[in-house]
């Protein structure tokens, strides 16, 4: 026990004459954390705690900004995206309340409560642990709350079929549980090396079992729910981890117990997936099938499939945004865009099916290419701070996956119209932003080891 505390407490030190802010900061970052999927509340409790802590910094965090060049951009969106939705509401008062939802709902995701979430990660990088861990009990206390063990016995025991439901929209349990797969595996790597560190006692090991046992329980869920743009997510943002797992192996001269449990988990994932093959070749060969559709056009109103209707839809979104290129039609509008433009039977849907597409939309390639910065720049400061080696493979990892996993995620669903959806853009843009506020913030101390 004194042991499990001794790594404990090295891992989140309260720093001298900040205790209280320290704390409060983390209590944000665990509320934000674990109170994603529990509660719509306690995620604008934690945005809104974190923002003023971050602004009760005063000076360093203003100097942060003034450095920073994707500060700078995040501000620049954010403004951006604001008057042009006054515009848009000027424009149409009678869709005021619509337009006024759509573009508070994009701009949470455009980086502004992002950036002060990176701040404090930044600030001390080992926060990280504790947004993570708290991302990975939320999700476990959330799938036995909604789904509980009548879900694991239905397709566990009966091997029962159909596309795991619970708690919303089918695409976003996919999409949130691959989320938290990358980060169950990334608190997977950290505990074996802190453990590797520490001598293996029995809390240690079970602690281990447990993430372990998570990250399976994540892996099948979104075998369950289905979601094909979560299975093709998760195994583009793997690839990477495949790879560098592969060059160590490769120059290592004997097998680590890092490198065999981290081989092994990846062992019980693949056996897994081969266990629900069958699973994944039936809802791929719907998924091929629809491309052949839309690439022989056969696009009419008949045409009611998952792929031919984003297809549509995409088509749709790129005719609008041909009329309207740089500032787009505002937000709050789609559902007439979509009508006016696509027609037929896509005149029930209200948006495209796709982040890039809406956000074109809605704010044109003004926004589009704002978001895109704000969104990929934290990516070349966190590979400049691992060239330097200011920053550890695991931590850039992470990052990497992360962001490939959501890069295909926005191709093909949305959801930055629910809260949870929006937290999680939050914390893996807030993620991101470590390597940011370390180039630009004069943190000192060792890179984001979390």
């Amino acid at each position: 026990m004194q042991r499990t505390a001794a790594v404990l407490s090295s891992r989140f030190p309260l720093r001298e004459g900040q205790s209280f802010h320290t704390v409060m900061v983390s209590a944000g970052v665990a509320l934000l954390g674990f109170g994603s999927l529990l509660s719509t509340a306690s995620i604008y409790l934690a945005l809104g705690l974190l923002a003023v802590l971050a602004a009760s910094e005063g000076r360093p965090f203003l100097r942060f900004c003034a450095r920073s060049p994707w500060a700078w951009l995040v501000v620049g969106l954010t403004v951006y995206m604001a008057l042009r939705l006054l515009i848009a509401q000027q424009a149409l008062p009678d869709q005021a309340d619509a337009i006024s939802k759509h573009g508070r709902q994009l701009a949470m995701v455009a980086g502004l409560p992002a950036l002060f979430l990176a701040w404090h990660l930044g600030r001390d990088p080992k926060r990280v642990i504790l947004l993570l861990t708290g991302l990975v009990g939320s999700l476990t206390v959330f799938f036995f709350l909604e789904a509980g063990w009548s879900a694991l016995s239905h397709y566990l025991v009966e091997g029962g079929g159909g596309r795991l439901q619970f708690g919303g929209h089918k695409n976003a349990i996919g999409g949130l549980y691959g989320g938290g797969e990358i980060a169950a595996l990334y608190l997977v790597t950290v505990l074996v090396k802190q453990l590797r560190q520490h001598r293996w006692g029995w809390a240690g090991i079970a602690l281990l079992v447990l993430l372990v046992g998570m990250a399976a329980l994540f892996f099948l869920v979104v075998i369950w729910n289905q979601s094909r743009t979560a299975w093709l997510g998760l195994v583009l943002a793997l690839v990477p981890v495949a790879l560098y797992a592969l060059g160590r192996f490769h120059r290592a001269e004997r097998v680590s117990r890092e490198a065999g449990v981290i081989t092994a988990v990846v062992l019980l994932l693949a056996v897994l997936a081969w266990n629900y093959s069958a699973t994944l070749e039936k809802r791929a060969a719907g998924l091929v099938d629809g491309f052949r559709g839309a690439s022989e056009l056969q696009l009419d109103d008949a045409a009611t499939g998952s792929v031919e209707y984003r297809v549509r839809l995409l088509m749709a979104g790129w005719e609008a945004l041909g009329e309207k290129p740089l500032s787009g039609w505002g937000p709050g509008r789609f559902d007439f865009v979509i009508a006016e433009v696509g027609g037929g039977n896509l005149r029930d849907l209200n948006h495209f099916h796709n982040f890039y597409i809406q956000m074109a939309v809605g704010f044109g390639m003004i926004g589009l290419v704002g978001f895109l910065a704000v969104f990929l720049l934290p990516l070349r400061d966190t590979w400049c701070l691992f060239r330097e080696r200011s920053l550890s493979p695991h931590f850039t990892l992470l990052v990497i996956a992360t962001w490939v996993y959501l890069l295909t995620l926005n191709g093909a669903t949305i959801r930055h119209d629910d809260p949870v959806g929006q937290a999680y853009f939050v914390m893996a843009l807030g993620i991101a932003g470590v390597a940011s506020v370390k180039r630009r913030g004069e943190i000192a101390g060792e890179g984001a080891e979390a």
